[in-house]
């Protein structure tokens, strides 16, 4: 240690500075790395032409406007065709034609009177007889009889049709071959219209039925049919996962089961959400003209 203090070693020799030609000599003496291009990358072919292919199929458009009325239709618009037994007749304006056939003709008719005096239904569907022997008698019956059920799944009646008495076709001027006819029926008014109308509306608009709704028209057609059958619906059973018939159901006092005879989407009517249809409105089965 204390040679180290006393006899210090020499101090290293300064570093040589380099010339810039001694610089480029030891760098042109130093071995360079080869250097390899990059393989150029495989060209992608181009894409073939898709083939043509055909026009895509398109349902046909379907006006979801109501169609002008008919000049042989426009006789369902007449005064003396106005509801009668709800409200005054003079308060009800005719606003469309449904339908006309055989049975007669069914139009749409809107209350524009006072708020204070409207009924309960400003809405109503009107179907006229239009010749006497399209007598609307037996379809009343058969109204009253599934009516009575109160099932959400049966078009209903608004008001007791009226028989037209000699007094009657005398006082409003309507030729005796009326004797004894019943001419109108005032039936509830269903805004969404026939099953018919929303299968033509959902194909113009390219929109498919959800499983669950085509389940649900099925169960309200079931409700409905059993009415038919019992004069009431028919009732779940969960202990045994089946449908029975209420025990209030007396077979005596309902002995005739209706037959319709002409069910089909556009005799069946998109009714209004209620406590018991909720999230999708009830479907009812409707115009009684050929039922027995």
């Amino acid at each position: 240690y204390w040679d180290k203090i006393n006899n210090p070693p020499p101090p290293p020799p300064a570093a040589q500075q380099l010339t810039n030609a001694a610089i480029q000599t030891a760098y042109g003496n130093t071995q360079g790395l080869a250097y390899a291009l990059p393989i150029p990358p495989i060209a992608a072919p181009a894409p073939a032409a898709p083939p043509a292919l055909p026009r895509a199929i398109r349902p046909a458009l379907i006006p979801l406007l109501a169609p002008d009325t008919k000049d042989n239709e426009r006789k369902y618009f007449k005064r003396r065709r106005v509801p009668r037994g709800l409200g005054t007749g003079a308060n009800w304006a005719p606003v469309r034609i449904f339908g006309s056939g055989g049975g007669g003709g069914v139009a749409l008719w809107e209350w524009t009177g006072p708020a204070a005096a409207a009924p309960a239904q400003t809405k109503i569907a009107v179907k006229n007889a239009s010749f006497p022997r399209q007598d609307l008698t037996e379809e009343v019956r058969i109204m009253t009889v599934v009516g009575a059920s109160l099932s959400e799944h049966i078009a209903r009646l608004l008001v007791p049709p009226e028989q037209l008495t000699p007094a009657l076709c005398t006082a409003r001027r309507v030729d005796h071959i009326w004797d004894n006819i019943t001419r109108q029926l005032i039936i509830e008014y269903c805004p969404q219209g026939a099953l018919d109308d929303l299968l033509d509306i959902r194909k113009a608009r390219n929109r498919r039925f959800e499983e669950m709704t085509l389940w649900h028209v099925f169960e309200c057609l079931v409700d409905g049919c059993s009415v038919l059958e019992y004069g009431m619906e028919l009732i779940y059973d969960p202990l045994n996962r089946v449908a029975v018939v209420p025990a209030a159901h007396i077979p005596a006092a309902n002995p005739t089961t209706v037959v319709h005879r002409d069910l089909k989407p556009t005799n069946i009517f998109t009714g209004s959400r209620s406590a018991l249809h909720v999230n999708v409105p009830s479907f009812k089965i409707g115009d009684f003209g050929g039922a027995q």
